[in-house]
This record gives C-alpha cells, structure tokens and sequence, in this order.
C-alpha cells in the first residue's frame, strides 16, 4: 500500500501529465522500432557502374550483372566515336537501389542512302560514293559503265561500308590499237 501513497499525494494534473509522458514514450519506441524495420527492409542503395566509352553488348553485361535494369533513352551521333558507344547514363555518381533502372544514350554509326549508280561511268560511280564515304570494289574492270550494284540503291548504309560495282566493258574500250596512223577521211 505504501507504493500506492506516491500516487496520492500526486495531484490529478500531475498524473495526467506523467501518463502523457509514459504514453509519448512508448509511441516514440514503436514508431523507432517500425523505421528500423523499413531501413532493414529497403534495398541496398549502392553506386551503378560508369559504363561511359563502352560499346552497347558490353555496357548491358555489365548493367545486368550489376542487377539494373537497362533502358536505351535517346540516340546521339558523335563523328569521333565509335558507333554504338555509350556517350551517357542516368544516373550516374548517385546512390541508387540495386534493380533500378539505368537509362543510356548511344552513339549511332554515321549512315548513308545508297544512291543509284547503274549506267554510270565507273569512275564516276566511284566518285560520288567515295564522297559518300564508302568503299568501292569494281568487278570486271574500271573502263567500263556500271550494270549492278551491291546493295542495291535506296538502301541505308553506315559510313565506310564496301560496295560492290558490276561494270560492263564492251569490246571496244578492251582493243587496243598498235599502229599510230592518223585518220585523213577514207583518201
């Protein structure tokens, strides 16, 4: 009886306050309790690999060994790249949960539409799409005009690919005269 005496020489004010308290504090340890559950359960924050200057297959490895998630966002095209180079990430240098979503920019190859070049010169065939930046490879001779073209026109093609040029050369241009003999008009 003697513990219950502190009680009653406390005023009803008093006790009212000190329940307040007693109440407060247990809401502050479960509400600590809880958020410590939350933090424990949340994922891994952890930095994503700088996959910055590596080609596209190798970047996603990475990435995926990494357990992100990939998504191509936008396309740029930088001349002095490699094609299919990653030039940018998001995020990058931030924290992120592990499986997040990693969005990448790639460099695209410098592509050309193949122009038609049939019944042309093959040495003006071979101008105009060595302009274009690319290879040329004559089949059956360079006097010659141009009768197919592998691929075929209309086509896109990246920047130094190889074209392949079927030229006719008709006999005439293949003869070859030996005497020097100037033309005077049939006398």
């Amino acid at each position: 009886m003697k513990r219950w005496n502190i009680f009653r020489k406390l005023s009803i004010k008093e006790l009212i306050l000190y329940g307040l308290i007693f109440i407060n504090l247990i809401i502050l340890g479960l509400v600590i309790f809880f958020f410590q559950k939350t933090i424990n359960n949340s994922p891994d924050l952890v930095f994503p690999p700088d996959v910055r200057g590596k080609d596209l297959k190798e970047a996603t490895d990475i990435l995926a060994k990494n357990n992100f998630k990939v998504v191509i966002e936008g396309v740029l095209i930088d001349k002095n790249k490699d094609p299919l180079v990653i030039l940018d990430q998001n995020p990058l240098n931030t924290k992120i949960p592990s499986g997040s979503i990693i969005s990448l920019w790639i460099n695209m190859p410098q592509i050309v539409k193949i122009p038609n070049v049939i019944q042309k010169d093959t040495g003006e065939a071979r101008n105009i799409l060595e302009k274009l930046g690319l290879r040329v490879e004559v089949v059956n001779g360079e006097n010659g005009y141009i009768v197919r073209q592998i691929p075929e026109s209309d086509f896109f093609i990246e920047k130094g690919a190889s074209i392949v040029l079927y030229s006719y050369v008709s006999q005439e241009q293949t003869f070859t005269s030996s005497t020097t003999e100037t033309y005077t008009g049939g006398q």
